[in-house]
């Protein structure tokens, strides 16, 4: 019988630490998905200057050989 007990109670324990885990890692998880936007973001952004100034450094250079 006091097997059974200890079973019980390890599985109650069990499942009050699981319903704590769900409290918790929900905003965990909310700012590590945040985190990675923000990451997306700024990549997406640096992306965007070194493509513009690839442009740019382009079209000045064909227009000096076009002037030469």
């Amino acid at each position: 019988m006091r097997a059974a007990a200890t079973l019980s109670l390890t599985g109650l324990l069990g499942v009050i630490l699981l319903e704590l885990a769900k409290i918790v890692m929900e905003p965990v998880v909310a700012w590590m998905i945040g985190v990675l936007l923000l990451g997306l973001k700024i990549g997406l952004g640096l992306i965007a200057v070194g493509v513009t100034i690839f442009v740019v450094r382009r079209v000045m250079r064909a227009r000096e050989e076009a002037e030469a």
